[in-house]
C-alpha cells in the first residue's frame, strides 16, 4: 500500500476529533477547518519521519495544537456580530483591550465533528453500543458480573 493511501486510511478517522480540538482552541469553525487541513499537510509531509514512539493520535494532536497556537498568535481581531458590545460614544476611539474569554462562539454543525454517517440506522446502532459501553462498567461496579483478572 502506498504511503499516501496508508496515511489517509490511518488519519481520516481522526479528522472529526481534531476538528473539535481545534474548534475548542480557536473558537471558529472555519479557522478550525483550516488548521485541521494545515495539520494534515504537516503530518503528511513528515509521515516518513514518524517513528511510532507515541501513538498517531498523540502525534496529530501535538501538530494540531501547535498549528492552532501559531494561528492564535498570528490572527488579528475578528469582528463580533452586532449586539454583543455596547455602542461607543466615540467611534474613532481605539478599540478596547482584548478580554481573555471568547464573547461569542459560533455553533459547530454536528456533521463536522461526528464520525457517523447520515444513515439513521447507523446512528441508532451507535446509540445502542454507547448504552452497552456504559452498562458493563455499571454492572461491574454493582457486582452483577464478575471482573476478569488481567495477566
Amino acid at each position: 500500500m502506498p504511503v499516501s493511501e496508508d496515511f489517509a486510511r490511518l488519519t481520516d478517522p481522526l479528522r472529526p476529533e481534531l476538528l473539535a480540538h481545534c474548534y475548542r482552541l480557536l473558537g471558529s469553525v472555519h479557522e478550525a477547518e483550516d488548521q485541521v487541513q494545515e495539520t494534515m499537510i504537516r503530518a503528511w509531509r513528515s509521515y516518513g519521519d514518524f517513528e511510532g514512539r507515541a501513538s498517531l493520535r498523540t502525534w496529530l494532536y501535538r501538530i494540531a495544537t501547535n498549528a492552532c497556537l501559531r494561528a492564535l498568535e498570528n490572527r488579528g481581531r475578528r469582528p463580533l456580530p452586532s449586539g454583543l458590545g455596547g455602542p461607543s460614544e466615540y467611534p474613532e476611539a481605539p478599540l478596547a483591550a482584548a478580554r481573555p474569554e471568547v464573547p461569542w462562539l459560533p455553533p459547530v454543525p454536528d456533521a463536522l465533528v461526528s464520525a457517523m454517517s447520515a444513515d439513521p440506522a447507523e446512528i441508532v446502532a451507535s446509540w445502542q453500543s454507547v448504552r452497552l459501553a456504559h452498562t458493563v462498567p455499571a454492572a461491574l461496579a454493582a457486582g452483577v458480573i464478575g471482573a476478569v483478572p488481567s495477566r
